[in-house]
């Protein structure tokens, strides 16, 4: 699992995103007994890109937690995209900096 750097410029974020693959679960905030097992494509302070198998609709919020990193923050989903008929990749925009992933 290398890590490569993706920096600000034409997609308009301001953060380097960092590929690198977390097992985290996500919680959806308004069914806080519902989680979902995902793994992260890349990740940055403040966001991160999943897979999922479940169906997320964009403004959803949830809580994300990965024991492995120490994070444990509250966000929101900012988009679902459809890449095969049981899998998605959710972008999550985070409401706190996820320090584990600042260091990365």
């Amino acid at each position: 699992m290398g890590q490569k750097a993706n920096t600000s410029g034409a997609d308009g974020r301001s953060e380097k995103r960092i590929a690198r693959e977390v097992p985290v679960d996500i919680y959806r905030q308004d069914e806080p007994i519902r989680k979902e097992r995902a793994w992260t494509e890349n990740v940055s302070p403040h966001g991160a890109r999943a897979l999922v198998e479940q169906v997320w609709r964009p403004r959803q919020h949830v809580l994300l937690i990965s024991p492995k990193e120490g994070v444990q923050l509250r966000g929101q989903i900012i988009y679902s995209q459809r890449l095969t008929k049981t899998r998605f990749a959710v972008g999550l925009l985070l409401f706190s900096r996820a320090e584990a992933w600042a260091r990365a």
